[in-house]
Order: structure tokens, then sequence, then C-alpha cells
């Protein structure tokens, strides 16, 4: 018969599932918390307090260096007291948090709110599916992560140089990089945190081990979201550049084949219109010519009928002279008949 009480083994993994549950639960609630605070803070300085905080840092232009070093300061402040300090700790992890909300808020006058949304969903579905794997896969992803960090420290010199060079191709590629780094970096801090937890839960507070791990993660997504917007800028917005480009040459031949469309409509009207009037001059030509003909025929037959009558009178008028002068003749030739008879 089966033992339906567990042995010890079998106790200490289902506490250990449910201990490490809460952990995720607390360490994801934390890095949720985090950005909300980011959104709601970068809201609230870009509509209700955009005037104070934009001619704040107008006028003190000094306080932009404070805004980009201070969560710096911040991160390695939670980093070093997490686990001994968690209250203190999630304070300045939610200062960090609105810190950051203060330089999305200045940043985002760069950018369209449609900028905003596209890279912030991105970074969220890419954020989320790294972060499940490196949660559940079984596989070791210490060297990637390693390798990741070198990446990560090697393109931050880099880019210390870039900023001597001004070279918007290099840092093009490096946001590129970035988006690979940080990508990695998800999923091995994710399988970090949760091997940290497994392995030292009895020894640390595991709300400061939570804290400590969603700002690892926090710094990940924001990371992503701020490299994901310049990709935007650099890749897509090239793109639709040379889509809207394709669309107005596509355009143009489209309106110049309906120009061209146009132009030989009104050529086959204008010769229409030309052999419409040539058929109409022809038939006028014609009736003209047939006018013309019958008009000269009926003079040819007038100017006949005429010489026939000329002819005919002169001929009845020779006739008649001819019966005269016959007469004549026999009366003359009766007369000398007479004479000769008289006589």
């Amino acid at each position: 018969m089966f033992n339906s009480t567990p042995e010890p083994e079998q106790r200490r993994r289902v506490v250990n599932a449910a201990g490490l549950n809460g952990f995720l639960t607390k360490m994801y609630g934390f890095v949720g918390l985090s950005v909300f605070v980011s959104a709601i803070s970068s809201f609230l300085v870009m509509t209700t307090f955009r005037a104070a905080v934009f001619g704040y840092f107008t006028q003190h232009t000094g306080m932009m260096w404070l805004l980009l070093l201070l969560p710096i300061a911040l991160s390695m402040g939670i980093s070093a007291s997490a686990t001994r300090n968690p209250t203190g700790s999630f304070i300045m992890l939610m200062v960090l948090s609105i810190m950051y909300g203060v330089e999305f808020a200045l940043l985002a006058g760069v950018y369209t709110g449609a900028d905003i949304t596209a890279a912030f969903v991105s970074s969220a579905a890419i954020f989320i599916v790294m972060a499940l794997y490196g949660t559940l896969t079984k596989r070791s992803l210490d060297r990637f992560g390693a390798h990741a960090m070198a990446a990560l420290i090697a393109l931050i010199l880099a880019s210390l140089i870039n900023m001597f060079l001004h070279s918007p191709a290099i840092t093009y590629i490096f946001s590129y990089i970035a988006v690979i780094i940080f990508v990695v970096l998800t999923a091995y801090d994710a399988q970090k945190m949760k091997n940290i937890y497994l392995n030292y839960q009895d020894q640390v507070s595991v709300t400061g081990l939570a804290i400590m791990g969603a700002l690892q993660l926090y710094l990940d997504f924001i990371n992503l979201f701020i490299q994901l917007l310049v990709v935007k800028i650099f890749f897509l917005d090239k793109i639709k550049a040379i889509i809207d480009k394709r669309r107005e040459a596509a355009d143009a031949q489209i309106t110049e084949a309906e120009n061209a469309k146009a132009e030989a409509l009104a050529i086959k009207q204008t010769y229409e219109q030309n052999m419409l009037q040539a058929k109409a001059k022809a038939d006028d030509l014609l009736m003209t010519a047939q006018r013309t003909a019958n008009s000269r025929s009926e003079e040819i037959i007038a100017q006949a009928q005429q010489q026939a009558a000329q002819i005919k009178s002169k001929a009845s008028a020779d006739i008649e002279l001819e019966k005269k002068k016959a007469l004549n003749e026999a009366k003359n030739e009766i007369s000398d008949l007479a004479m000769a008879i008289a006589g």
C-alpha cells in the first residue's frame, strides 16, 4: 500500500515550490509596481506638472546631471542594502522609479505617443517571454549571462567614446546590440534570482531578495524600453521613410499613368471630333458637288433644248423658204408655159 504521508524530501519540495511561487509573485509584483510608478510619474510630469518641471530643469540645467547620476547611486544602494534593510530598499526603489518616470517625461518630447506605446508594448512582450523562459527553463544561462554582462560593459565604454564622436550610425548599431544584451539579461536575471532564492532562502530576507531581483529586472525592462525607442527612431522611421518614398514614387507613377490616360482620352476625343468634322465636311463637299453637278446638268440640258429649238426654228424657216422658192419657181414655170401656149 502507498503511504499517504509525504516523505521529508517530498514535504521539502512542496514547501520549496510554495515558497518559490510566493517569492516570484512578490518579486514580479515589485517589478510591476515600479513600472506602474514610473508610468504614473511620467504621465503627471507630461500633463499636470509639465510647465513647472520643464521650467525648473530649463533654469537649472545642472540638475539634469543629478537626475542622470542619482539613479545609479540608488541602484547601488538598493543592491547593497536590500537583504539587510528591505523597507529602506523598497523606498529607494520607488524613488528610483519616480526619477526614471521624470526622465521618460523629459525624453517624451522627442517621440510621439504612438512611438512610446509601440516601444512599451514590445518591451513588455519581450520581457514577459524572456522572464518566463528564464524562470522555467532547466538549462543553465550562466554562460549566456556572463557573455551578456561582458558585452554590456564593453558597450558602455564604447558608448562613452561615441559621446565624443556623435555618430548616429554607431548609436543605431549599439542600440541593436543593447536590445540583444538586455533580452539575454532578462532571462539570466530571472533564472539567477530563482536560484539565489532556492540556495539562500533561509539565510536572507525573502522580501529584500525580492526587491533586489525586482531592481535588476526593472532595470532590464527600462533599458530594453529605451533601446527599442532608439531602434524605432533609427530603424523603423528609416523603413517608414523608404516606404513613404516608394509610395510617393508609386503615387507619382499612378498620377503619370492617369495623366497619360487622360491625355490619350483627350487625343481620342480630338481624333473622333476631327473625324466627325472631316466626315461632315466631306458630306458638305459631296452635297455641294451634287448640287453643282445637278445645276450644271440642268444648264447643259437647257442649253441643248435651246439649241434644239433654234435648230428646229431655223429648219422650219428654211423649209418655208424652200417651199416659197419652189412655189415661185412653179409659178414662174406655169407662167412661162402659159405664155408659150398663148404665143
